[in-house]
């Protein structure tokens, strides 16, 4: 996104634009591909902008996870962790969590539609989110610990 892009997004949505803002969006842009929690974005909003201070990261994530530009997920530790909602997505994709590394992978099938269709025909209740995490053991330490059990 352009500065104007970031400028009239949180215009569109009731907002002040600041420089602060503008930063912690360009964050989330640049890392798109990590979860990341408010103090990894303030370590990287403080390399661009050295005076920012962490409450006004705390402020400036809370305001986008508000008003839609970002997701929050809490995992088993209880760490919230924050990544950018993208326009075209229906719902949060799904993750999957090693158990052993803590690495975060996303996966973006989603088969649980026919589910909602049913809950809401025969629940009657509205849904209009889900958020599904599977826990496991990523490729990398799976092959580590096959290969530790081979030595044995």
């Amino acid at each position: 996104m352009s500065d104007n892009e970031f400028r009239d997004f949180l215009q569109s949505k009731g907002y002040k634009y600041t420089k602060q803002r503008q930063i912690v969006m360009e964050i989330f842009s640049e890392h798109s591909d990590e979860h990341m929690t408010t103090e990894e974005v303030f370590r990287y909003a403080s390399e661009k902008m050295p005076e920012i201070g962490i409450a006004t990261v705390y402020r400036a994530v809370g305001l986008l996870e508000s008003i839609g530009y970002l997701t929050a997920i809490t995992f088993e530790d209880g760490t919230t962790r924050y990544e950018r909602r993208h326009k075209e997505e229906k719902h949060i994709h799904h993750h999957l969590i090693c158990n052993n590394c803590n690495k975060i992978m996303e996966v973006n099938l989603d088969l649980l539609d026919e589910l909602e269709d049913e809950i809401e025909k025969t629940v009657h209740f509205h849904i209009t989110d889900h958020n599904l995490k599977f826990y496991g053991l990523c490729e990398e330490c799976r092959k580590a610990m096959e290969g530790e059990s081979d030595e044995e």
